[in-house]
């Protein structure tokens, strides 16, 4: 019951969004569905996004000018990681990393809670220091093995996005509100990997849902 109020609260959500003529998008039409920046879940597999997470996360991405990760070419190298945070009653956050040369490349985008307007944006490189702590992270976990989903769902909340892209290879996960039972829920490395985005992407603004502060220093 849970999964459905929240798949509904998303759908409410995606209807909100208010496109220009010229950049339309028709997140739910019945033929012309934007194709998906994730992939979608897949019971026999039990991989991919839900499919209300994925065509919200989908339409504010493209709104914001957020590129594609899941199709790579062939001969792509890149290793670039994007945290995307959607929030039940609190502004969208996205916030990308893209390895360049012994570095990283940050941009990071904060969209109002209907997702219709860019509130504040950040490019960045990266210091000696956070790139270090950013390759400390990632070599914490197994990223790209890690489960898609969880069993935790709830209505209000948080919905982590965390996509990865490393010599071609995609992978995607999708968890409710990680900031909830963080160790019992094996949600730690995950956890400080995207609180490290967040407190270093130089954005005024922090995330905060019905007030609540999500990452506390």
């Amino acid at each position: 019951m849970k999964t459905i109020r929240r798949n509904l609260l998303l759908l409410a959500m995606a209807a909100s969004f208010s496109f220009g003529e010229e950049n339309s998008i028709r997140i739910w039409g019945p033929e012309e569905r934007v194709k998906s920046y994730f992939p979608i879940w897949d019971s026999k597999t039990k991989t991919g996004l839900s499919d209300c997470t994925a065509q919200y996360g989908t339409g504010l991405l493209q709104r914001v000018g957020e590129p594609c990760l899941r199709t790579p070419p062939k001969d792509c190298k890149k290793e670039v990681f994007r945290f995307t945070l959607l929030q039940s009653r609190g502004d969208h956050f996205c916030v990308r990393i893209d390895r360049q040369g012994e570095g990283f490349r940050l941009w990071a985008k904060r969209v109002d809670v209907h997702g219709r307007i860019l509130l504040e944006q950040k490019e960045r490189l990266l210091g000696t220091s956070e790139t270090a702590k950013t390759d400390q992270l990632l070599k914490a976990w197994d990223f790209f093995r890690m489960a898609t989903q969880d069993k935790p769902v709830g209505l209000d909340g948080t919905s982590w996005i965390l996509e990865g892209l490393r010599e071609g290879r995609y992978h995607a996960i999708e968890h409710w509100s990680p900031d909830v039972e963080t160790k019992a829920r094996g949600l730690t490395a995950l956890y400080e990997f995207c609180k490290f985005l967040i407190m270093n992407d130089g954005l005024k603004e922090t995330p905060k849902n019905m007030g609540y502060e999500i990452f506390r220093q």
